[in-house]
């Protein structure tokens, strides 16, 4: 496994969480960002290790996103503001179930995503999220053009997390 690059946390108020960890914990550069991402989520019913496109719900998703560096690695904050997604599929979040922040996933960025997924997959782990952001409000990745394709594996019952590869997508002429 690769050295972990981003540790993230979802929360259902990303406002009120920045402002703790600003009052609590003295973060207090975050970089704000709203995705639009389209892909596939895992509907969770589906006990199976390589699920086939069928065990699926594809659709468009939108994330509030906040970075924070100042501990030496990407700090994210996420929360899911319309359409399918991986912790609602779950039962994490939607219905009001989710009050409070938690562990979200555990990150790595990779250049070969199809030799990276069949290693997940191998080793038992479903893809419960795949997308490509579609779109950013991010000031520094609209002016470089970049876009991510992400895959996220339902590996919190073996692992106690769950773990996300992201691709980086560069504009055309631009380099990683």
């Amino acid at each position: 496994m690769k050295k972990i690059e981003q540790v993230a946390i979802y929360t259902p108020n990303i406002d009120q969480t920045i402002e703790e960890y600003r009052r609590r914990l003295g973060l207090k550069d975050w970089k704000l960002d709203m995705v639009m991402a389209e892909g596939r989520v895992l509907n969770p019913s589906e006990a199976i290790t390589a699920p086939d496109e069928q065990q699926y719900t594809k659709g468009v998703n939108v994330a509030k996103l906040a970075f924070n560096y100042e501990q030496g690695f990407e700090f994210e904050l996420i929360q899911y503001v319309a359409g399918p997604n991986w912790h609602e599929a779950a039962g994490r979040i939607g219905n009001g179930w989710c009050r409070e922040p938690f562990a979200s996933h555990m990150s790595y960025h990779i250049e070969d995503m199809a030799g990276e997924m069949t290693r997940y997959i191998n080793a038992g782990f479903r893809v419960a999220q795949e997308v490509r952001t579609v779109s950013h409000t991010s000031e520094h990745l609209l002016s470089i053009g970049r876009k991510y394709h992400y895959v996220i594996f339902d590996s919190r019952r073996v692992l106690g997390y769950d773990i996300k590869l992201i691709k980086r997508i560069e504009r055309e002429g631009q380099r990683p």
